[in-house]
């Protein structure tokens, strides 16, 4: 595969794009029917946020950051969200991210995301970031979180010889988690 998917009429010309860190989320919310949660490839609309990094035709680039909204797969959006940020997942994903863009000849403004060949080019990353979807976002991860809590919390009470009251512990962490489900903010 070349460098980008498609052709596009001679009024844009290739780029490569920054993306800033933690700039890409959902646009909207689950209430407006824009959160897509069924798989880690699922599309959701997002909003990103870039800076033009190269040109193909050597021409001005703006120096200003540019907000476009567009279709991202649920793990593209956690890698483009997460890398260079200081983040867990972050240290599993490049520094920084330079995504493959259309750019308007006459405006010099960004006109989209090549977002197949930005698939293909950070395929690496998607299973660390399906992995982080899966215990943040997909539809189980509070039940999930729950398991994991049960049987961290089972190892350390056999671990510790039975030197705390299991089931105590167990139901004040589910409370936490469970209200951490209902409110995430």
């Amino acid at each position: 595969m070349g460098l980008f998917s498609s052709s596009k009429p001679t009024t844009v010309v290739q780029g490569r794009a920054f993306v800033v860190p933690t700039s890409t989320g959902n646009l909207g919310n689950s209430v407006d029917g824009n959160h897509n949660n069924l798989g880690h490839r699922s599309r959701v609309r997002s909003v990103t946020v870039l800076v033009m990094s190269w040109v193909a035709d050597g021409g001005p680039m703006p120096s200003e950051p540019q907000k476009l909204t567009l279709s991202l797969s649920n793990w593209l959006r956690i890698v483009m969200y997460t890398a260079g940020t200081n983040d867990p997942l972050a240290a599993r994903l490049p520094a920084e991210i330079h995504v493959p863009v259309w750019v308007d000849c006459a405006t010099r403004r960004i006109e989209s995301v090549d977002t197949d060949v930005a698939e293909a080019e950070l395929e690496p990353y998607r299973e660390a970031a399906r992995e982080w979807w899966k215990d943040t976002e997909a539809p189980l991860a509070d039940a999930r979180q729950l398991i994991a809590l049960h049987g961290g919390l089972e190892e350390q009470w056999l671990r510790e010889g039975l030197g705390f009251d299991l089931v105590a512990e167990w139901e004040r962490g589910a409370q936490i988690l469970l209200t951490k489900a209902q409110d995430p903010v």
